[in-house]
């Protein structure tokens, strides 16, 4: 009984392993196809799906249909798919949870029965490939491996009784919503998990065969007794080989879930446990963690492809550089490394080695690539594997470029790394449980007071521990942990709700973060919230940063575009910082430039920022835009600007941000 359960385990995973691995060789030849559908969403034709889904089924004819999961944990071909079964939706939880597929199981509809597969979305971080599959090979394995006088089940752990599949049942309704009973359950003879699902297989004998047994075996054991036992040995010894080579073969692919498939690393997971074990056992006396990054200046598009491209190259040279006495792990595009022979003397030869190879690769490829390397030593104050990989990545994220850093464990920096790490936290709990602030600062108009229409500027404060949080701390900590998405949504629903609250036709600018401007269900959402709460779309003024826009022009001018024929208005937001052309502005639909507060706060002491603004305002004035001066603080500056001829003033001399 055993050697079946171990068969059957065996090869599940085997039949696991093969049909990712098609799913993966297929992410890679239809790599473009698929993206375009993610890209279009909601958008995707029926006809465009169904073409993908054939190609995918003559991969594998159990595929019944896929869909790619979103960030957001929601399927993107809803309207072609239907909606996801409630089982089908845990699982997807559960994967994103972990980062991972680890509690594979079956879900029933009235119609049919299906197992899920996810696999990361290639080009797509975040995003997951979703199949469904028949589940006939696995009823197969159980009718092939049940004998005569045996039943094999499929039964669920989390749900004790729930019957799943059955060798005596085919796959049909009879067998659905069936649970055994404990009286039943303890007839088995056998009952083991499989690994990585919700699955025990359990092995019941015939009762009659069960008598047959007991009496033959107490007759060998009278009358042959020492035959019996050397046979016995014999078969044990010839089981035991087979069964040890399948659970290598399990073991292994096992193992392949633990590493990085494009640097042969441990991925970020299975590097905190190595850490943490590595933290209890060894001695931390002049021993470092070590990470690697590096830092070029490549085009959006290509930014993923050069940063894969890099640490793949630069992974393998150090792990031959260093051997198999160091473990290595990958973090999205840094590599982490750590060993009991990582001391100062071999953390400076690693040093120079590594910047050795980048003047060497840069000479080879007439490249500009730059290597960081940031060293934190094992001290006491880490505890845990976790908070270690955490720190050193955090630091990583906020320096620039430099050969070797060594941070102490009780620096500032390091401090700095965990409380920002707390308020990203804290701002994804309160964007959760809608606890975040919202305020609002007026933009008045520049020599027209009393205007019957309100204009404000809408605002956010994170309250934290009783004090309030300026947005100058938690918006750029959001931009880089991607929370900035969840946010700028929370404050667009938020303003549309303020809105049917109040009687006045009051106008509302809504700042979009680059990344939610490109986000694949962005109009979508948009376009739900006003018809949610019956709102016009000229009442909204949408803000992004100049610097945004002109780097990334043609994703800009797109959904400018498409926003101004829903209705809204668009602001160039910081306008004048650092850009030297603006020719851009003959492309961008846009109806209001926000002139950067660094020009207005000194405007009536500065000669210089007087003549810069007044050129800003004039050429405003000649691609008939309307033009915001920030940062005004008293009626000194607000009688420069009205000299000018600025259009708008926003600042504390006019308005002082209040809570909404």
């Amino acid at each position: 009984m055993q050697s079946v359960i171990a068969r059957i385990s065996s090869e599940y995973q085997l039949l696991v392993a093969a049909n990712k691995s098609v799913l993966n060789e297929f992410q890679q030849t239809h790599r473009e196809t698929l993206s375009k559908l993610y890209e279009e969403g909601p958008l995707a034709r029926q006809a465009e799906y169904m073409e993908v889904l054939r190609a995918l089924k003559e991969k594998n004819e159990n595929i019944r249909l896929f869909s790619i999961i979103s960030p957001a944990r929601s399927g993107v071909f809803q309207h072609i798919t239907g909606d996801f079964l409630p089982d089908c939706k845990e699982e997807i939880r559960s994967t994103f949870d972990n980062t991972e597929q680890e509690e594979l199981f079956l879900h029933r509809s009235s119609k049919s029965i299906h197992y899920d597969l996810l696999l990361p979305l290639f080009d797509h971080p975040g995003a997951y490939f979703f199949v469904a599959f028949n589940v006939d090979p696995i009823q197969e394995m159980l009718t092939k491996f049940s004998l005569p006088h045996q039943e094999l089940f499929l039964l669920r752990n989390d749900n004790i009784g729930k019957i799943e599949l059955s060798s005596t049942n085919e796959i049909s309704d009879n067998i659905a919503g069936l649970v055994m009973t404990t009286d039943e359950i303890e007839q088995f003879s056998f009952i083991e998990p499989i690994e990585n699902t919700r699955w025990n297989l359990a092995i019941r004998l015939s009762e009659s065969y069960r008598t047959q047994i007991i009496k033959a075996s107490v007759t060998r054991a009278v009358l042959m007794t020492v035959f019996f036992c050397l046979i016995l040995l014999f078969v044990y010894r010839l089981i035991r080989r087979s069964t040890s080579q399948l659970i290598q073969v399990r073991d292994y692919l096992y193992q392949q879930q633990k590493y990085d498939p494009l640097t042969g690393a441990f991925t970020q997971n299975a590097f905190v446990n190595q850490v943490t074990r590595f933290l209890s056992t060894s001695n931390r006396t002049d021993k470092f963690l070590v990470s690697f990054k590096f830092a070029k200046d490549v085009n959006t598009s290509d930014k993923d492809l050069h940063e894969e491209y890099y640490v793949k190259h630069f992974s393998s040279a150090l792990m031959t550089f260093l051997g198999d006495e160091y473990t290595y792990g990958r973090v999205n595009d840094i590599i982490l490394v750590i060993s009991s022979k990582l001391g100062t003397k071999r953390l400076n030869h690693l040093a120079e080695a590594s910047l050795k190879y980048v003047e060497d690769f840069n000479m080879r490829y007439n490249d500009n690539l730059n290597i960081q390397m940031v060293a934190i030593p094992l001290n006491e104050k880490f505890s845990a594997g976790l908070e270690l990989v955490r720190a050193v990545c955090g630091i990583q994220a906020n320096r620039q470029p430099t050969p070797l850093t060594v941070v102490d464990a009780d620096s500032e920096e390091v401090k700095q790394v965990f409380e920002d790490q707390y308020l990203v936290q804290s701002l994804s709990e309160a964007i959760a449980n809608e606890t975040l602030l919202l305020y609002r600062q007026a933009i008045s108009e520049v020599g027209h007071e009393g205007n019957s229409v309100e204009q404000y500027e809408v605002l956010c404060r994170l309250e934290l521990d009783g004090e309030i949080v300026s947005p100058m701390k938690f918006i750029p900590l959001a931009e880089q942990s991607d929370l900035i998405v969840s946010l700028d949504k929370y404050m667009f629903r938020k303003s549309l709700e303020k809105l049917t609250e109040s009687s006045l036709q009051t106008t509302l600018s809504i700042n979009l973060s680059g990344k939610t401007l490109t986000h694949p269900n962005l109009k979508t959402f948009i376009e739900d919230g006003f018809k949610q709460y019956d709102i016009a779309p000229a009442r909204i003024t949408f803000e992004v940063t100049e610097t945004y826009a002109v780097t990334h022009i043609d994703e800009a001018k797109a959904f400018i575009s498409w926003a101004r024929a829903l209705g809204c208005q668009f602001a160039l937001d910081d306008f004048g910082q650092g850009v030297s052309s603006f020719s851009y502005l003959q492309s961008l639909p846009i109806s209001k430039l926000k002139i950067d507060g660094c020009f207005i706060k000194d405007i009536h002491k500065n000669t210089k920022n007087r003549m810069i603004v007044s050129t800003m305002v004039n050429l405003c004035h000649q691609f008939k835009l309307a033009s915001v001066a920030e940062f005004v603080e008293d009626e000194e500056i607000l009688t420069v600007l009205r000299d000018i001829g600025v259009d708008y003033a926003q600042g504390y001399g006019i308005h002082k941000p209040e809570r909404w």
